[in-house]
């Protein structure tokens, strides 16, 4: 499976290389989940977002920089076995400000021989001070392949690859964002497990040459 990664790495590089600007960085997450009552769980998230260097025509424009630091909590419901609903808010610290967003979500999860794939439909709501309202409309497919086996156990090494479409509406203005992840991940046991890969974000592509953003994530999950 490390020919998957060798094949992000190259199709980002070379989407990378044809554009004008590009953002690299680090974006580190601790994440903690509970399950009590068989079908509810209350998760929490802390994410880290410093920026590495900006290039613009291969001329470096800034180098390090802190961006901001976002804390999420999320209630899930599960309806069935495959099924799920999650309410709950994020709170973003940022150049000085504090900015919310509440988040709504559906979620679909089944495991198919070897494979455990997802989709998950989310809106959420951002509230900026000064600004208007940020809409948006979220749609993400992953899928996770264990690399020692027909299914994951404790000890074992897997791959996790996400795409996610994200439709954003703020100010009578309407914008486009596309995502694409892949990580290496090592299941410790059910409680614990770590992940390290590439996260690569393209947005304001409608009417401009767009953003591009390459974001280097090493993840620790924790289930209490």
């Amino acid at each position: 499976m490390r020919y998957y990664f060798i094949l992000l790495i190259l199709v980002i590089g070379q989407t990378l290389k044809a554009q004008s600007e590009l953002t690299f960085g680090f974006l580190p997450e601790i994440a903690v989940s509970h399950r009590w009552a068989e079908k509810w769980r209350v998760s929490g998230q802390l994410e880290s977002m410093q920026q590495s260097f900006v290039n613009r025509n291969q001329e470096r424009l800034e180098g390090y920089k802190y961006i901001r630091t976002d804390a999420t909590s999320l209630l899930t419901y599960q309806l069935s076995p495959n099924w799920g609903i999650g309410l709950g808010g994020l709170a973003r610290f940022e150049n000085g400000d504090f900015v919310f967003r509440s988040i709504q979500q559906v979620t679909f999860n089944k495991r198919s021989s070897s494979l455990r794939f997802g989709h998950r439909l989310r809106t959420d709501q951002t509230f900026e001070p000064q600004s208007d309202i940020r809409l948006r409309l979220r749609y993400r497919f992953s899928l996770e392949i264990p690399l020692q086996g027909q299914t994951l156990n404790d000890g074992e090494f897997y791959t996790l690859w996400s795409a996610e479409q994200i439709g954003i509406y703020q100010t009578r203005e309407l914008d486009w964002e596309q995502r694409l992840s892949g990580v290496l991940g090592y299941y410790i046991n059910s409680n614990h497990k770590v992940e390290f890969g590439l996260d690569y974000r393209l947005d304001k592509f409608l009417d401009n040459p767009g953003r591009h953003r390459a974001w280097t994530m090493l993840n620790y999950y924790l289930n209490l």
